[in-house]
């Protein structure tokens, strides 16, 4: 229809409108059954009959001034609906209007309140450059084209001017809706709200409160560079997909509380001035952060990073609040600045954690957190407290060239013990460095642990906290075996001193290894001294043998199998006996008493080393007890076996140094508490 012919059939009513409107649907429905009817995505038509109709059905309103109210509530448009450049002075009602066809309100302007609930746009709708100077509702429209292609929308409004409140609540868009550079002045409402495919914001200003309280996106939303100057309320929104907030910029208060992300999620250069409340957020794909800007607090407290987290370069100016949250793959802190406190407490870390070069201003805490992965703290700055206490790690932290203005406090901090009988060797060009003969011995899995844990050591050193640096200490010793001290080669005192020493005293963290291996040492010399007499020393004796203290057993002239086999039978039946014997009367060459015991005495004063003889009879009742006298002249002298002076030496050097491992213990252990 023409203009004139539109706004003859305008003034009949909605009855004789909607009444035209079914006969000429009717038309449309013979010709989509004869095959007639073609248009294409841009709803213009494709053959002749298609034109006719549409050029029949066209309710043409362009640049139609409506001095005053207008009320299409219930109408229906079943061709192209066209208001360009309208201007309507009064209200304008779309309430219940079904547009069949495309419609367009480009550059039209509304300057009294405007409402379009309900209203269902079956095809395009063109709102682009319009300008709503009072309210304006969309309350549960309906757009129902289905597109997804880059030039065709469900709705359009590019550019367009919201001065007063805009309410889209419980608004559908079945096919691309497109908010770019789209003003609202005030008040805007998308809360429930659902876009099947792309919603568009691009650079959008929203000058007042913009609520998208469980607003869902179906497909990509996108945020990019638009700017918040109210209150932006996104609290249990769903994004199904992609949501991009690249350089947005925040003015006021930003709650993302329940909200649901569960494609990718960009806030790349985004800059939030007032508090930022992200907490209880459930993400189910990467979410990236870097080089935003926190100006007040901002709240992660409780969020499920389920995906990589990116906070690269990131700038909290204040508060920064990561409580209970929880990484379950990468977290990317590299460069970040925290000028207000960082808490990080109870956090969990499943995945590679990375602060390098952070700056921390005020207090960070990593109280009671959860280190799964490698965390890499290298050349960070703290000038306040730095809290690791109660966390634990699986790996070995690294804290190369960090700075602190204070140590940081480690209490009960724990370190899952790196070393291992097997490990995956994952980094390019490593394998494991254990000779074959020795892959029964624990290694770690990196050659950097080593440097790691002396970094850990000097930092626990300087809080006084020697029970870690002790830990610490040990685990360096521990972690250079194989990579820098080699058994055989390249530092193998530091690898056999360092093996002897771990296993001895625990590191001189142990009270109880070297009283054991003290008390060992007595019992095993106290059989060697036994095992020093022979049958010449017995038939030397000045009278019968009482007792019947074994004899060591004495190795065949011409060994073969069954000798050696009979002469280890015998040694081991003497290794029993002995035991058996330790304090049992007799087997004294000269004087009285019982062998055993007299060996087991001479093998505990020379393992206490500080202590000598208490006088001359009680050295000569041991010796002669054990190896009697011998003759030179008409003097009778104490006989001492050179293998028993040799052995009495070796066994003061050990039983010194198990004594100085037993003090270095005890000093530990009091110095600790």
């Amino acid at each position: 229809m023409k203009k004139e012919e539109t706004q003859a059939l305008l003034q009949k009513g909605e009855d004789a409108w909607n009444t035209w409107a079914l006969e000429v649907l009717q038309q449309k429905e013979t010709l989509e059954q004869a095959g007639q009817w073609q248009t294409d995505w841009f709803g213009e038509g494709q053959n002749d009959e298609t034109r006719e109709w549409l050029a029949e059905t066209k309710a043409d309103f362009t640049d139609t001034e409506f001095a005053a109210d207008a009320d299409f509530t219930n109408f229906v448009f079943p061709g192209p609906a066209l208001f360009e450049g309208a201007h309507f002075l009064g209200k304008a009602t779309f309430t219940g209007v079904h547009f069949v066809h495309f419609a367009r309100f480009k550059g039209t302007r509304f300057d009294g309140e405007t409402s379009f609930k309900q209203t269902k746009c079956y095809h395009l709708a063109d709102f682009d450059e319009c300008v709503f100077s009072s309210a304006t509702e969309f309350e549960k429209a309906e757009f129902r084209r289905d597109s997804t292609g880059p030039l065709v929308h469900a709705a359009r409004f590019h550019k367009a001017e919201f001065s007063a409140k805009a309410d889209f609540r419980g608004a559908s868009f079945t096919g691309n809706a497109e908010f770019v550079r789209t003003l609202f002045s005030a008040n805007a409402r998308f809360d429930e709200a659902e876009f099947a495919a792309e919603a568009n914001f691009e650079d959008a200003v929203f000058d007042g409160t913009a609520g998208l309280v469980k607003t869902r996106f179906l497909g990509a939303a996108k945020f990019n560079e638009a700017h918040f100057r109210g209150e932006a309320r996104i609290g249990e929104a769903t994004f199904h997909k992609a949501a991009s907030f690249e350089s947005v910029q925040f003015d006021d208060k930003v709650f993302f509380r329940f909200a649901q992300l569960h494609g990718d999620a960009t806030f790349r250069g985004a800059r939030f001035v007032s508090e930022f409340r992200f907490s209880d957020a459930k993400l189910g794909g990467t979410i990236i952060f870097q080089d935003a800007q926190f100006e007040d607090v901002a709240d992660f407290h409780n969020v499920n990073f389920t995906k990589p987290a990116d906070f690269r370069d990131v700038r909290f100016k204040n508060d920064a609040r990561f409580e209970k949250a929880i990484f379950a793959e990468a977290a990317a802190f590299p460069g970040a600045i925290f000028r207000g406190a960082a808490a990080f407490i109870d956090t969990v870390f499943e995945g590679h954690v990375n602060f390098m070069q952070a700056f921390f201003n005020a207090a960070a805490s990593f109280r009671h957190a959860v280190f799964k992965g490698p965390a890499i703290f290298t050349a960070i700055q703290c000038r306040a407290a730095f809290v690791l206490a109660g966390s634990s790690f699986e790996q070995v932290p690294s804290f190369h060239e960090s700075s602190f203005r204070e140590p940081p406090h480690l209490d009960h901090m724990t370190i899952t013990d790196p070393l291992r009988f097997s490990h995956t060797w994952d980094g390019e060009g490593e394998k494991d460095p254990r000779p074959r003969a020795l892959r029964g011995m624990k290694v770690c899995s990196s050659a950097e642990f080593a440097p790691r844990y002396r970094r850990l050591r000097q930092l626990a050193a300087s809080t006084q906290d020697f029970d870690r640096a002790r830990e610490y200490f040990a685990q360096e010793i521990r972690c250079r075996r194989f990579w820098l001290d080699r058994p055989i080669g390249k530092g193998r005192a530091k690898f056999w001193l360092g093996w002897a020493y771990g296993g001895m005293s625990d590191f001189g963290r142990s009270l109880l290894r070297p009283a054991l291996a003290w008390a060992a040492n007595i019992l095993v010399f106290t059989l060697v001294y036994l095992s020093q007499r022979n049958t010449y020393y017995f038939s030397s004796a000045p009278g019968p043998i009482q007792g019947s203290a074994p004899i060591f057993p004495v190795w065949p002239d011409d060994p073969g199998f069954w000798s050696v086999l009979q002469w280890i039978s015998g040694f081991l039946w003497w290794l029993v006996l002995s035991f058996f014997n330790l304090f049992a009367g007799g087997g004294c060459i000269a004087g009285e008493g019982g062998a055993s015991a007299e060996a087991f005495f001479l093998s505990l004063k020379n393992s206490l080393f500080f202590l000598g003889w208490e006088n001359p009879d009680a050295s000569r009742r041991v010796y002669s007890c054990l190896y009697g006298f011998e003759t030179q002249g008409t003097e009778h002298l104490l006989r001492i076996p050179l293998s028993v002076s040799t052995a009495a030496i070796v066994e003061n050097l050990i039983g010194a140094t198990l004594i100085a491992l037993f003090l270095l213990g005890l000093f530990n252990l009091l110095r600790a508490r």
